[in-house]
């Protein structure tokens, strides 16, 4: 056996990987990892799920809740993963909240209960994908059961995205949800899919256009570009744009947090210079 720098020994058969946590597969590797998390070497993230605190600390959220789905699946290979779990495989969301639950599809004719970090949801799901070697419902269905049980906001993000990374379209969507109409969320998955766009370029701007929505606006044109009233023979290229009755335009700007701390997203090398800049031609575009 080998010896951690704490002076426990290591379990003679298993390492930690760096694509999901570990679990025990006997009586010897419990006891040792019982007594590994008592002295603060190993992370207990979920039940019966295990990771080097020194690796874990160090992770962003979506990592994490990537290694407890990668590890389930290899505690349980017979369960098919849904919902949100099914969408952070499929690259569709990083919302801060995916690792709070596991979210798995229950088997029909058989009793479930929900545990702290699983929870079960009865679906029509068709026969089970495989994604990065995960069993996850297919596409449709988890664009689906997101957009009925996920806020606004958030839903339309991953509707979005789906439609912008698989090339999904609004008649197919629509006519998937019109199939699942019976399903509860049936139509309020229609009404989001019916507002989606694969026209984003930031994470914020779903979450605007849901709240330009809520707020009883007209759906705005996205990415427009226009030629420069400063500068001949140039264009710019703005986020939303309303045209008026009266022909009058309205521009509209969303800003992430990136675009200034990302020293490659900013075209001078400071930051402070670069949101100087920013509302320096801003004012001169209004103006």
């Amino acid at each position: 056996m080998e010896t951690t720098n704490r002076g426990i020994e290591s379990p003679p058969s298993r390492k930690f990987s760096r694509s999901a946590c570990i679990f025990p597969t006997s009586n010897s590797e419990r006891m040792w990892y019982l007594r590994a998390f008592r002295r603060s070497v190993l992370k207990r993230p979920k039940p019966h799920l295990h990771a080097l605190s020194s690796q874990w600390s160090t992770l962003p959220v979506r990592e994490r809740a990537l290694h407890l789905i990668y590890a389930t699946s290899a505690r349980r290979p017979e369960w098919t993963f849904c919902y949100l779990s099914a969408a952070l495989i499929r690259k569709l969301t990083d919302t801060v909240f995916v690792d709070a639950q596991t979210h798995v599809v229950a088997r029909t004719h058989t009793h479930t209960r929900d545990g702290g970090s699983v929870k079960f949801h009865y679906c029509l799901a068709d026969i089970s994908k495989q994604r990065s070697g995960i069993p996850v419902t297919p596409l449709l269905q988890t664009v689906f059961d997101c957009a009925r049980r996920l806020d606004y906001s958030n839903a339309l993000a991953i509707c979005d995205r789906a439609k912008r990374r698989y090339g999904l379209t609004r008649p197919q969507l629509i006519a998937y949800a019109d199939s699942k109409s019976r399903c509860w969320g049936g139509k309020r998955a229609r009404y989001v899919f019916s507002r989606a766009s694969p026209l984003n370029e930031s994470g914020g701007e779903p979450i605007a256009r849901a709240h330009f929505d809520a707020w009883g606006y007209e759906e705005p044109c996205q990415q427009v570009s226009l030629p420069s009233p400063l500068h001949a023979g140039r264009h710019i290229r703005l986020d939303f744009l309303w045209v008026c009755k009266n022909g009058r335009r309205i521009a509209g700007e969303l800003d992430g947090r990136e675009e200034y701390l990302n020293p490659t997203m900013r075209q001078s090398g400071n930051m402070v210079d670069g949101i100087v800049n920013e509302k320096t031609g801003r004012r001169r575009f209004q103006s």
